[in-house]
């Protein structure tokens, strides 16, 4: 299942505000995983804390930028507040340049990962990475 999310008037607003160069969009710098990364839990069930990413235009500042979040190792569940979805490979995105995730372990125990991911203007990507372990 693929569901994609987009807010195009809010994307374009963020390019008024970081870009000087009114012909040349900003590039986004980094994607910044601010909590959640590194938890234990068992498998099959929701872990405690919220994984939360956000991305950085390359100046350093808070871009509102479409942040993807993909299951890429072990299967589970991520729920970005209304957007929903499951099985390993399956891509969600989160329009506002923030995503907050509620991640359920799948089935297996061992390490499993959330990618996350922005595709800037240029064509680039930028990503982050985080991982759980799932117990039994």
């Amino acid at each position: 299942m693929f569901r994609r999310i987009a807010v195009a008037l809010v994307v374009t607003a963020g390019f008024s505000v970081a870009c000087s160069d009114p012909h040349s969009p900003p590039l986004v710098g980094e994607l910044e995983v601010l909590s959640g990364d590194g938890q234990t839990g068992r498998a099959g069930e929701p872990l405690s804390q919220q994984i939360e990413v956000r991305a950085l235009w390359e100046d350093g500042s808070e871009a509102v930028y479409s942040i993807w979040v993909q299951l890429a190792q072990g299967s589970g569940f991520v729920d970005l507040g209304g957007a929903q979805a499951g099985g390993e490979g399956v891509t969600v995105a989160a329009p506002v340049g923030r995503a907050r995730v509620r991640w359920t372990l799948g089935p297996e125990s061992g390490a499993q990962q959330l990618r996350f991911f922005a595709v800037r203007a240029d064509g680039d990507t930028v990503a982050a990475v985080v991982m759980a372990t799932a117990t039994p």
